[in-house]
This record gives C-alpha cells, structure tokens and sequence, in this order.
C-alpha cells in the first residue's frame, strides 16, 4: 500500500474490496502492466486501509461479492 496527498494506492485485490465494503470505491488503473485500485479521501481512509491489517471482523459474503466484483473489473480492465 502506497499514500500519498489523500490517495492510497494498493495493488491487492483483498484490501481493496475490504475498503470498498467501507464506501469507498476505487479508480482502477494500469501501471506497468498491473492493476492498480486508488483511493482518495478524508483521513477516515487512512484509518480504514490500517484496520484491514488488524483482522477486522467483516460480513463474508459482502466481503466475497467485493472481491469477485472487483476481480471482474480487473479482468476487464486488462483486455
């Protein structure tokens, strides 16, 4: 995970969908031929994005349609 100036930038899918589930949603973009998922936002974020390093609980089968959902958009993104 990388932030800088409000943007946190992160190229695992997992992490991503944990801060999706939290409202918000990435921009996904292409960096030397990865996925990347950034996020902007308040301070909130920052928090957030460290929490998904604790093991937070969350709902699984919210969490696993995030993940599908976002792993959807990758693959598409790649063609």
């Amino acid at each position: 995970m990388k932030a800088e100036k409000g943007i946190i930038s992160t190229t695992d899918v997992y992490q991503a969908a944990y801060l999706a589930m939290k409202k918000h949603e990435p921009k996904l973009t292409k960096q030397e031929g990865r996925i990347v998922f950034e996020f902007s936002g308040p301070e909130e974020l920052k928090l957030l994005a460290k929490n998904y390093l604790t093991n937070s609980s969350v709902k699984v089968l919210d969490y696993a349609g995030q993940v599908k959902r976002l792993r959807a958009a990758t693959v598409k993104l790649r063609k």
